[in-house]
């Protein structure tokens, strides 16, 4: 599992297997069973059967153990003695029985079913379809045997037979909880979200206190986003069992994603307290303190779920995150390459591989790592879904019609399309389709005369698509190669004198800002944003005005900051500019951009304005590790943060700079 808590396959699939004893005629419950008494072999076997079904296991198993010694060659005796081994662990032992009850009486199907349920626990998958399926050739009508065919099936990875096979065991007895549960974990594993949820909530309404098909239900609840009743279900399923640690570890889960951080980390605590090598819980323990920056404490329960169990390489992916963004990239490239190496169809550590060798400014194996960005976990998201095949080659080829499609935010889009008019003037034949609020800034920048939205991308017929952001690697980008760094973003001249002739009324210098990335990328950027009130250092010491870019979210701080008098005069106009062109022309009007690393940045960037960026103390890639300035933008300045949440330094350093910057 990863750092953000994902549901755990193995432990959350778990299934209801029904093994049941032969039926045997009522005995007197007042005698008293004496094993060494004269009684008659039927009398003492059905006494025991009677024991059994009662819960009465040791008297039960004590009578079996009679009934062997005394060699009564029974398939009763036989049959239901491997029940009981099989609940105490002694596998091998339940088999043997149970295969000498089948060698008494061939032609009871019940001893084939539980055959086949000791098989499966053996992880004789093969050997076990095979004596459930000899029970239903010689009962068809028997439930139970269908049910537990579909659990194989479904071990087997054969999920739409398991599915069949479910559906008739339910077809012969309706109102089966397990039935229903069973056929919830196969839709799970199908993806199947919502008839799962209908599957475990019918197994609820026939067994309200199935606390596994509650915790299973919270998990599927918390995929379709529904948290408040998946915190309801896992807590209902901690009720009925209070120290089951799968089910609190589940629970822990859900409320992270709430972001009840305090319960969720009590929650995986308390799993850990009941079994002290749950390294899955250790491992998400771990990934909750990442989330919440603290990283010797994520470091140290990574470092114990791969104590405990070495081969999960999702831990071992986790550690190489940590590890990143302490800054230790060599151990983190470590860890990465361990995931790797224990599953090299786990494209998560190859990603975040790139990024460490990104940042360190090795952009030739870096660009190389980067493309499995769409096959990690969490893929990159595509601005469209053409029909045309993707172009997977290494090459170009300038025959053909190529349909460049944007990816992930707004920022990439405005960073990279600097590219199309490159290729283009290359010879190739290019399309170019992104986000539709950067179409007239696209337009006016000469980027694309005739940029295409997502639906029209999608009806495109003829030659290839590409991925925006893989246009680096095929251009073999790299700081001393920047192909193209020259300002190629612009608005109109309309614009920008419309602009021009606003702000005109003001005596100081403007300062656009920006402060507050999107609530999105926030989930796996943390720590870009910087609280607007710390600008009020730059304007308490230094004689200007401020004019916010800030659009959405974040832009509330606005109303209670210290200092919204010194804002310019237009601001309120201002803020009800959300077309990207126009704001380029407001950019264009203030003497100075600081910001932190969103959209605005590369916009300002883009058009060769002068920007400040503020850096979190481990940036994204594109800012590499250590210098001012980035060959992405020559009229950008870089300020990093020297220790981590620090924006206070940062923000006297800024400041100071621009006591000199307007003298």
């Amino acid at each position: 599992m990863d750092a953000s808590g994902e549901k755990v396959d193995e432990m959350n699939s778990i299934n209801q297997t029904k093994i049941f004893t032969v039926p045997s005629a009522s005995v007197d419950l007042n005698e008293i069973i004496n094993p060494t008494s004269d009684l008659s072999k039927e009398k003492v076997i059905k006494r025991a059967i009677q024991f059994h079904l009662e819960g009465n296991i040791l008297k039960a198993q004590q009578i079996y153990d009679f009934c062997l010694k005394q060699n009564f060659n029974d398939y009763r005796v036989f049959s239901n003695y491997g029940i009981i081994l099989k609940d105490l662990g002694k596998l091998e032992e339940a088999e043997r029985l149970q295969r000498k009850s089948i060698e008494l009486n061939s032609n009871f199907s019940t001893s084939y079913v539980n055959l086949g349920t000791i098989l499966r626990d053996l992880g004789k998958f093969e050997e076990a379809q095979t004596s459930l399926q000899r029970a239903i050739q010689m009962s068809p009508d028997l439930p139970e045997a269908h049910l537990n065919l579909g659990i194989v099936l479904k071990d087997l990875g054969k999920l739409k037979e398991a599915e069949i096979s479910i559906r008739k065991a339910i077809e012969l007895k309706a109102d089966s909880p397990d039935a229903f549960f069973n056929l919830g974990n196969i839709f799970s594993d199908l993806r199947k979200d919502r008839e799962a949820e209908l599957s475990f909530r019918t197994a609820i309404e026939y067994k309200p206190n199935y606390a596994m098909a509650h915790n299973n239900l919270a998990n599927i609840l918390k995929n379709l986003g529904k948290l408040k009743e998946a915190e309801f279900h896992t807590l209902k399923a901690n009720k009925i069992e209070p120290d089951n640690p799968i089910y609190l570890f589940n629970m822990g889960n859900i409320l992270q994603v709430l972001g009840k951080i305090k319960e969720a980390e009590l929650s995986f605590k308390r799993a850990i307290q009941i079994k002290p090598d749950f390294a899955q819980a250790y491992s998400n323990l771990g990934g909750l303190y990442k989330d919440i920056d603290k990283f010797k404490e994520a470091e140290f329960f990574t470092n114990k779920a791969i104590q405990i169990d070495s081969s999960m390489e999702e831990s071992h992916n986790n550690l190489g995150i940590i590890l990143r963004d302490l800054g230790e990239f060599k151990e983190a490239e470590k860890s990465l390459r361990k995931a790797i190496q224990i599953n090299p169809n786990y494209y998560d550590p190859l990603y975040n591989l790139s990024t460490i060798e990104l940042l360190q400014g090795n952009y030739d194996s870096g660009l190389i790592h980067y493309e499995f960005r769409d096959k990690k976990k969490i893929p990159t998201k595509y601005y469209a879904n053409p029909k045309i095949r993707r172009n997977k080659s290494s090459e170009l080829i300038k025959e053909q019609k190529i349909l460049v499609v944007s990816e992930q935010g707004l920022g990439d889009t405005l960073q990279y399309m600097r590219y199309i008019p490159y290729l283009r003037d290359k010879g190739f034949d290019i399309s170019f389709c992104a986000q539709e609020k950067l179409h007239s800034l696209i337009k006016a920048s000469a980027i694309d005369s005739n940029p295409l939205n997502k639906d029209q991308a999608n009806n495109v017929l003829e030659g290839s698509w590409f991925p925006l952001l893989s246009i680096p690697k095929y251009l073999k980008v790299n700081p001393k190669t920047p192909i193209s760094s020259v300002p190629y973003l612009h608005s109109t001249d309309i614009l920008i004198n419309k602009w021009e002739k606003i702000l005109s009324q003001e005596r100081r210098p403007i300062i656009g800002i920006n402060w507050q990335g999107d609530k999105d990328t926030e989930k796996h950027y943390k720590g870009r944003s910087i609280p607007l009130e710390l600008f009020s250092k730059i304007v308490d010491e230094n004689d200007v005005s401020m004019l916010s870019l800030q659009r959405g979210f974040g832009s509330e701080q606005l109303e209670n900051c210290s200092f919204k008098d010194q804002f310019v005069k237009s601001q309120r106009k201002i803020d009800c500019i959300w077309d990207f062109l126009e704001n380029a022309a407001i950019i264009k009007n203030c003497d100075l951009i600081i910001t932190n690393d969103t959209s605005i940045a590369h916009l300002a960037g883009g058009m060769g304005s002068k920007v400040w960026l503020l850096l979190r103390d481990i940036p994204f890639w594109t800012w590499g590790l250590n210098s001012e300035s980035t060959f992405w933008y020559p009229s950008m300045r870089l300020f990093r943060q020297k220790e981590r949440h620090n924006w206070g330094e940062v923000m006297t350093r800024v400041s100071n700079e621009l006591k000199i910057e307007f003298v």
